[in-house]
Protein backbone atom coordinates (compact mmCIF):
# COMPACT_ATOMS: atom_id res chain seq x y z
CA UNK A 1 0.00 0.00 0.00
CA UNK A 2 1.44 3.36 -1.00
CA UNK A 3 1.82 6.17 1.47
CA UNK A 4 -1.39 8.12 1.85
CA UNK A 5 0.31 11.44 1.00
CA UNK A 6 1.50 10.40 -2.47
CA UNK A 7 -0.01 12.61 -5.21
CA UNK A 8 -1.92 9.85 -7.02
CA UNK A 9 -3.71 8.94 -3.80
CA UNK A 10 -4.83 12.41 -2.77
CA UNK A 11 -8.40 11.81 -3.90
CA UNK A 12 -8.61 8.86 -1.50
CA UNK A 13 -7.27 10.80 1.50
CA UNK A 14 -10.68 10.87 3.22
CA UNK A 15 -10.77 7.08 3.32
CA UNK A 16 -7.66 7.02 5.52
CA UNK A 17 -9.49 9.19 8.03
CA UNK A 18 -12.47 6.84 8.27
CA UNK A 19 -12.45 4.42 11.23
CA UNK A 20 -11.51 0.88 10.27
CA UNK A 21 -14.97 -0.52 11.06
CA UNK A 22 -16.72 2.02 8.82
CA UNK A 23 -14.17 1.45 6.05
CA UNK A 24 -14.90 -2.27 6.21
CA UNK A 25 -18.65 -1.60 5.91
CA UNK A 26 -17.98 0.59 2.87
CA UNK A 27 -15.77 -2.07 1.26
CA UNK A 28 -18.41 -4.75 1.81
CA UNK A 29 -21.13 -2.56 0.32
CA UNK A 30 -19.01 -1.84 -2.76
CA UNK A 31 -18.15 -5.52 -3.15
CA UNK A 32 -21.84 -6.44 -3.05
CA UNK A 33 -22.72 -3.87 -5.71
CA UNK A 34 -19.83 -5.05 -7.89
CA UNK A 35 -20.80 -8.71 -7.59
CA UNK A 36 -24.40 -8.01 -8.59
CA UNK A 37 -23.40 -5.76 -11.48
CA UNK A 38 -20.79 -8.21 -12.81
CA UNK A 39 -23.32 -11.05 -12.60
CA UNK A 40 -25.65 -8.86 -14.63
CA UNK A 41 -22.92 -8.34 -17.24
CA UNK A 42 -22.03 -12.04 -17.30
CA UNK A 43 -25.68 -12.81 -18.03
CA UNK A 44 -25.42 -10.79 -21.24
CA UNK A 45 -26.60 -7.33 -20.19
CA UNK A 46 -25.64 -4.39 -22.40
CA UNK A 47 -23.37 -1.60 -21.20
CA UNK A 48 -26.30 0.77 -20.76
CA UNK A 49 -28.25 -1.86 -18.81
CA UNK A 50 -25.23 -2.52 -16.59
CA UNK A 51 -24.85 1.19 -15.88
CA UNK A 52 -28.55 1.42 -15.04
CA UNK A 53 -28.21 -1.56 -12.68
CA UNK A 54 -25.22 0.03 -10.95
CA UNK A 55 -27.17 3.28 -10.52
CA UNK A 56 -30.10 1.36 -9.04
CA UNK A 57 -27.85 -0.47 -6.56
CA UNK A 58 -26.01 2.66 -5.42
CA UNK A 59 -28.90 5.16 -5.43
CA UNK A 60 -29.57 4.85 -1.71
CA UNK A 61 -25.93 5.56 -0.84
CA UNK A 62 -25.85 8.50 -3.25
CA UNK A 63 -28.98 10.00 -1.68
CA UNK A 64 -27.49 9.65 1.80
CA UNK A 65 -24.25 11.30 0.69
CA UNK A 66 -26.17 14.19 -0.84
CA UNK A 67 -28.09 14.50 2.40
CA UNK A 68 -24.89 14.85 4.39
CA UNK A 69 -23.51 17.40 1.97
CA UNK A 70 -26.77 19.37 2.20
CA UNK A 71 -26.47 19.36 5.97
CA UNK A 72 -29.57 17.42 6.97
CA UNK A 73 -27.97 13.98 6.82
CA UNK A 74 -25.18 14.63 9.32
CA UNK A 75 -27.23 13.13 12.16
CA UNK A 76 -25.94 9.69 11.14
CA UNK A 77 -22.50 10.45 12.58
CA UNK A 78 -22.84 13.55 14.71
CA UNK A 79 -26.16 13.50 16.60
CA UNK A 80 -26.87 16.82 18.29
CA UNK A 81 -30.28 15.94 19.66
CA UNK A 82 -30.91 14.42 23.09
CA UNK A 83 -30.81 10.62 23.18
CA UNK A 84 -33.96 8.53 23.25
CA UNK A 85 -35.05 8.32 26.85
CA UNK A 86 -36.28 4.76 26.69
CA UNK A 87 -35.90 2.07 24.04
CA UNK A 88 -37.72 -1.08 24.95
CA UNK A 89 -39.89 -3.90 23.76
CA UNK A 90 -43.18 -3.94 25.60
CA UNK A 91 -46.52 -2.24 25.94
CA UNK A 92 -46.70 1.28 24.61
CA UNK A 93 -48.27 4.09 26.59
CA UNK A 94 -48.63 7.80 25.98
CA UNK A 95 -50.85 9.91 23.83
CA UNK A 96 -49.98 9.21 20.19
CA UNK A 97 -48.28 6.19 18.68
CA UNK A 98 -46.81 6.79 15.22
CA UNK A 99 -45.33 4.00 13.13
CA UNK A 100 -43.03 3.79 10.11
CA UNK A 101 -41.60 1.13 7.81
CA UNK A 102 -38.12 1.81 6.46
CA UNK A 103 -34.92 0.45 5.02
CA UNK A 104 -31.60 2.10 4.23
CA UNK A 105 -33.01 3.86 1.18
CA UNK A 106 -35.33 5.93 3.37
CA UNK A 107 -33.31 6.29 6.58
CA UNK A 108 -31.80 9.58 5.42
CA UNK A 109 -35.27 11.11 5.06
CA UNK A 110 -36.62 9.96 8.44
CA UNK A 111 -35.21 12.90 10.48
CA UNK A 112 -37.04 15.49 8.37
CA UNK A 113 -40.35 13.68 8.76
CA UNK A 114 -39.86 13.35 12.53
CA UNK A 115 -38.77 16.97 12.79
CA UNK A 116 -41.96 18.12 11.09
CA UNK A 117 -44.07 16.02 13.47
CA UNK A 118 -42.37 17.24 16.65
CA UNK A 119 -42.43 20.89 15.68
CA UNK A 120 -46.21 20.84 15.29
CA UNK A 121 -47.33 18.88 18.32
CA UNK A 122 -46.93 18.91 22.09
CA UNK A 123 -48.20 15.34 22.39
CA UNK A 124 -46.15 12.57 23.95
CA UNK A 125 -44.92 10.51 21.01
CA UNK A 126 -44.41 6.77 20.98
CA UNK A 127 -42.56 5.67 17.86
CA UNK A 128 -42.63 2.26 16.20
CA UNK A 129 -40.18 1.32 13.44
CA UNK A 130 -40.32 -1.75 11.21
CA UNK A 131 -36.84 -1.98 9.71
CA UNK A 132 -34.87 -3.86 7.08
CA UNK A 133 -31.08 -3.80 6.87
CA UNK A 134 -30.63 -1.30 9.72
CA UNK A 135 -29.18 -1.59 13.19
CA UNK A 136 -31.00 -0.21 16.22
CA UNK A 137 -28.39 2.48 16.85
CA UNK A 138 -28.99 4.17 13.51
CA UNK A 139 -32.73 4.21 14.05
CA UNK A 140 -32.65 5.42 17.65
CA UNK A 141 -30.27 8.27 16.81
CA UNK A 142 -32.66 9.45 14.10
CA UNK A 143 -35.68 8.90 16.38
CA UNK A 144 -34.23 11.18 19.06
CA UNK A 145 -35.08 14.16 16.86
CA UNK A 146 -38.75 13.68 17.78
CA UNK A 147 -37.94 13.48 21.51
CA UNK A 148 -40.12 10.39 21.91
CA UNK A 149 -41.35 8.88 25.14
CA UNK A 150 -40.87 5.34 23.83
CA UNK A 151 -39.32 3.69 20.80
CA UNK A 152 -39.95 0.16 19.57
CA UNK A 153 -37.93 -1.40 16.75
CA UNK A 154 -38.85 -4.59 14.89
CA UNK A 155 -36.35 -6.06 12.38
CA UNK A 156 -38.45 -7.46 9.52
CA UNK A 157 -35.95 -9.29 7.30
CA UNK A 158 -37.53 -12.70 7.97
CA UNK A 159 -41.00 -11.59 6.93
CA UNK A 160 -42.47 -12.01 3.42
CA UNK A 161 -39.41 -13.85 2.11
CA UNK A 162 -41.60 -16.42 0.35
CA UNK A 163 -44.01 -14.06 -1.43
CA UNK A 164 -43.57 -12.59 -4.92
CA UNK A 165 -45.27 -9.19 -4.87
CA UNK A 166 -45.65 -6.62 -7.61
CA UNK A 167 -44.19 -3.30 -6.50
CA UNK A 168 -44.52 0.03 -8.26
CA UNK A 169 -41.60 2.36 -9.13
CA UNK A 170 -39.71 3.61 -6.10
CA UNK A 171 -41.34 1.09 -3.75
CA UNK A 172 -39.36 -1.21 -1.47
CA UNK A 173 -40.29 -4.36 0.41
CA UNK A 174 -40.28 -2.46 3.69
CA UNK A 175 -43.61 -0.74 2.90
CA UNK A 176 -45.28 -4.16 2.95
CA UNK A 177 -44.26 -4.72 6.57
CA UNK A 178 -47.03 -2.44 7.87
CA UNK A 179 -49.46 -5.31 7.33
CA UNK A 180 -48.03 -6.99 10.45
CA UNK A 181 -48.81 -4.24 13.00
CA UNK A 182 -51.78 -6.10 14.56
CA UNK A 183 -49.55 -9.02 15.60
CA UNK A 184 -46.41 -7.04 16.40
CA UNK A 185 -48.30 -4.73 18.78
CA UNK A 186 -50.80 -7.07 20.49
CA UNK A 187 -51.55 -4.67 23.37
CA UNK A 188 -52.14 -1.58 21.23
CA UNK A 189 -55.29 -0.39 19.50
CA UNK A 190 -54.95 3.11 17.99
CA UNK A 191 -52.00 3.60 15.64
CA UNK A 192 -51.02 6.28 13.12
CA UNK A 193 -48.98 4.98 10.19
CA UNK A 194 -47.01 7.37 7.97
CA UNK A 195 -44.93 6.92 4.84
CA UNK A 196 -41.56 8.70 4.72
CA UNK A 197 -42.17 10.86 1.65
CA UNK A 198 -44.24 13.41 3.52
CA UNK A 199 -44.16 16.21 6.07
CA UNK A 200 -46.66 16.89 8.83
CA UNK A 201 -47.73 20.52 9.24
CA UNK A 202 -50.57 19.91 11.68
CA UNK A 203 -50.87 18.30 15.11
CA UNK A 204 -50.48 14.55 14.71
CA UNK A 205 -52.72 14.15 17.78
CA UNK A 206 -55.55 15.58 15.69
CA UNK A 207 -54.88 13.00 13.00
CA UNK A 208 -54.89 10.22 15.61
CA UNK A 209 -58.31 11.37 16.85
CA UNK A 210 -60.12 10.23 13.69
CA UNK A 211 -62.15 7.12 14.45
CA UNK A 212 -61.35 4.15 12.17
CA UNK A 213 -64.18 2.25 10.52
CA UNK A 214 -65.66 -1.01 11.75
CA UNK A 215 -62.94 -2.75 9.76
CA UNK A 216 -60.26 -0.72 11.54
CA UNK A 217 -59.10 1.73 8.86
CA UNK A 218 -59.19 5.50 8.34
CA UNK A 219 -57.59 6.78 5.14
CA UNK A 220 -58.05 9.31 2.37
CA UNK A 221 -59.52 8.36 -1.03
CA UNK A 222 -56.73 8.90 -3.53
CA UNK A 223 -56.86 12.07 -5.65
CA UNK A 224 -55.04 10.16 -8.40
CA UNK A 225 -57.67 9.66 -11.11
CA UNK A 226 -55.83 6.58 -12.39
CA UNK A 227 -56.79 4.81 -9.17
CA UNK A 228 -59.91 6.74 -8.17
CA UNK A 229 -62.25 3.74 -7.98
CA UNK A 230 -61.80 0.19 -6.79
CA UNK A 231 -62.91 -1.24 -10.13
CA UNK A 232 -60.21 0.68 -11.98
CA UNK A 233 -57.49 -0.30 -9.49
CA UNK A 234 -58.30 -4.01 -9.45
CA UNK A 235 -58.87 -4.20 -13.19
CA UNK A 236 -55.40 -2.78 -13.77
CA UNK A 237 -54.01 -5.45 -11.45
CA UNK A 238 -56.03 -8.20 -13.16
CA UNK A 239 -54.55 -7.29 -16.53
CA UNK A 240 -51.10 -8.29 -15.23
CA UNK A 241 -52.21 -11.81 -14.23
CA UNK A 242 -52.78 -14.99 -16.17
CA UNK A 243 -56.44 -15.51 -17.21
CA UNK A 244 -57.29 -17.90 -14.38
CA UNK A 245 -55.98 -15.73 -11.58
CA UNK A 246 -57.36 -12.59 -13.24
CA UNK A 247 -60.84 -14.13 -13.25
CA UNK A 248 -60.54 -15.11 -9.58
CA UNK A 249 -59.32 -11.65 -8.56
CA UNK A 250 -62.18 -9.95 -10.42
CA UNK A 251 -64.66 -12.25 -8.73
CA UNK A 252 -63.18 -11.70 -5.29
CA UNK A 253 -63.09 -7.92 -5.74
CA UNK A 254 -66.71 -7.86 -6.95
CA UNK A 255 -67.84 -9.90 -3.95
CA UNK A 256 -65.74 -8.10 -1.34
CA UNK A 257 -65.98 -4.45 -2.25
CA UNK A 258 -68.08 -1.76 -3.90
CA UNK A 259 -66.32 -1.56 -7.23
CA UNK A 260 -67.74 1.90 -7.90
CA UNK A 261 -66.50 3.12 -4.54
CA UNK A 262 -63.27 5.01 -3.80
CA UNK A 263 -59.81 3.49 -3.52
CA UNK A 264 -57.70 4.87 -0.67
CA UNK A 265 -54.04 5.78 -0.46
CA UNK A 266 -52.32 3.72 2.27
CA UNK A 267 -49.44 6.11 2.96
CA UNK A 268 -51.34 7.84 5.78
CA UNK A 269 -53.46 5.61 7.98
CA UNK A 270 -55.22 5.71 11.32
CA UNK A 271 -55.72 2.11 12.40
CA UNK A 272 -57.62 0.23 15.06
CA UNK A 273 -55.36 -2.77 15.54
CA UNK A 274 -57.95 -4.43 17.76
CA UNK A 275 -60.57 -4.35 14.99
CA UNK A 276 -58.03 -5.64 12.48
CA UNK A 277 -57.16 -8.52 14.81
CA UNK A 278 -60.85 -9.42 15.36
CA UNK A 279 -61.37 -9.60 11.59
CA UNK A 280 -58.22 -11.74 11.08
CA UNK A 281 -56.66 -9.14 8.83
CA UNK A 282 -53.16 -10.64 8.59
CA UNK A 283 -54.06 -14.19 7.40
CA UNK A 284 -56.56 -12.75 4.94
CA UNK A 285 -54.00 -10.27 3.63
CA UNK A 286 -51.27 -12.88 3.23
CA UNK A 287 -53.61 -15.20 1.37
CA UNK A 288 -54.49 -12.69 -1.36
CA UNK A 289 -50.91 -11.43 -1.57
CA UNK A 290 -49.66 -14.95 -2.20
CA UNK A 291 -52.31 -15.81 -4.76
CA UNK A 292 -52.43 -12.56 -6.74
CA UNK A 293 -49.14 -10.80 -5.93
CA UNK A 294 -51.03 -7.76 -4.66
CA UNK A 295 -49.08 -5.00 -2.94
CA UNK A 296 -49.99 -3.73 0.52
CA UNK A 297 -52.24 -0.89 -0.70
CA UNK A 298 -54.28 -3.16 -2.97
CA UNK A 299 -54.50 -5.74 -0.20
CA UNK A 300 -55.77 -3.23 2.36
CA UNK A 301 -58.36 -1.85 -0.04
CA UNK A 302 -59.61 -5.34 -0.82
CA UNK A 303 -59.84 -6.13 2.89
CA UNK A 304 -61.67 -2.88 3.67
CA UNK A 305 -64.25 -3.49 0.96
CA UNK A 306 -65.02 0.23 0.87
CA UNK A 307 -65.58 0.34 4.65
CA UNK A 308 -63.03 2.93 5.74
CA UNK A 309 -63.34 6.28 7.47
CA UNK A 310 -62.65 9.08 4.98
CA UNK A 311 -59.86 11.33 6.18
CA UNK A 312 -60.13 14.98 5.04
CA UNK A 313 -57.91 15.91 2.10
CA UNK A 314 -55.83 18.20 4.32
CA UNK A 315 -54.47 15.11 6.12
CA UNK A 316 -53.05 13.52 2.96
CA UNK A 317 -52.65 16.19 0.30
CA UNK A 318 -50.77 15.19 -2.84
CA UNK A 319 -49.10 18.16 -4.61
CA UNK A 320 -49.11 16.28 -7.92
CA UNK A 321 -52.92 16.51 -8.05
CA UNK A 322 -53.99 19.49 -5.92
CA UNK A 323 -52.95 22.73 -4.26
CA UNK A 324 -51.49 22.04 -0.82
CA UNK A 325 -51.02 25.45 0.80
CA UNK A 326 -53.66 24.79 3.46
CA UNK A 327 -52.78 21.13 4.02
CA UNK A 328 -51.82 19.73 7.41
CA UNK A 329 -49.94 16.85 5.81
CA UNK A 330 -48.24 16.95 2.39
CA UNK A 331 -47.53 13.59 0.79
CA UNK A 332 -45.41 13.21 -2.34
CA UNK A 333 -46.91 9.84 -3.32
CA UNK A 334 -45.50 8.76 -6.67
CA UNK A 335 -42.07 8.79 -8.27
CA UNK A 336 -41.34 12.54 -7.90
CA UNK A 337 -39.99 12.98 -4.38
CA UNK A 338 -39.15 16.33 -2.75
CA UNK A 339 -35.51 15.42 -2.12
CA UNK A 340 -34.72 14.79 -5.79
CA UNK A 341 -32.36 17.15 -7.58
CA UNK A 342 -35.00 18.39 -10.03
CA UNK A 343 -38.14 20.56 -9.97
CA UNK A 344 -40.86 18.91 -7.88
CA UNK A 345 -44.21 20.47 -7.00
CA UNK A 346 -44.37 21.94 -3.47
CA UNK A 347 -40.76 20.93 -2.85
CA UNK A 348 -40.24 24.14 -0.86
CA UNK A 349 -42.29 22.78 2.06
CA UNK A 350 -39.92 19.83 2.43
CA UNK A 351 -36.89 22.06 2.07
CA UNK A 352 -38.10 24.37 4.85
CA UNK A 353 -37.91 21.54 7.36
CA UNK A 354 -34.67 20.18 5.90
CA UNK A 355 -32.95 23.54 6.24
CA UNK A 356 -34.46 24.15 9.67
CA UNK A 357 -33.23 20.80 10.93
CA UNK A 358 -29.76 21.43 9.55
CA UNK A 359 -29.44 24.81 11.24
CA UNK A 360 -31.04 23.69 14.53
CA UNK A 361 -33.32 26.72 14.38
CA UNK A 362 -35.96 26.43 17.07
CA UNK A 363 -38.37 28.81 15.34
CA UNK A 364 -39.96 26.15 13.14
CA UNK A 365 -43.21 26.42 11.23
CA UNK A 366 -46.57 26.15 12.90
CA UNK A 367 -49.38 23.89 11.65
CA UNK A 368 -50.49 26.63 9.25
CA UNK A 369 -47.07 27.43 7.85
Amino acid sequence: VKAKDEPDLQKWRALFEVPEEERRVLANALATCLRETLSFVAAGASASAARARWSELTQGAVDRAKGELAGYGTYLRRPTHPPVRNVRRGRLGGEVTVAFSLDRNYLVHLPIVLHSIRMNTEADLNLVFLTRGLDDREVTVAASIAQPTDVMIFPMEKYLSDIDIRQGPGKTTSVLDRLFFPDLLPNLDRLVYLDLDLIVRGDVAELASFEPSARGIAARPTPNTNWATAVRAFELRSMELDPGRARRLRGLAAAATDLAGPYFNAGVLVLSLERLRKRRFIPKALRVMKEFGLNDQDTMNLFAGGDFTRLPWIWNANPHFELVDGAKLIHWAGVNKPWLDKPVLAKRFWQQYAVNLATADEHVGSPTR
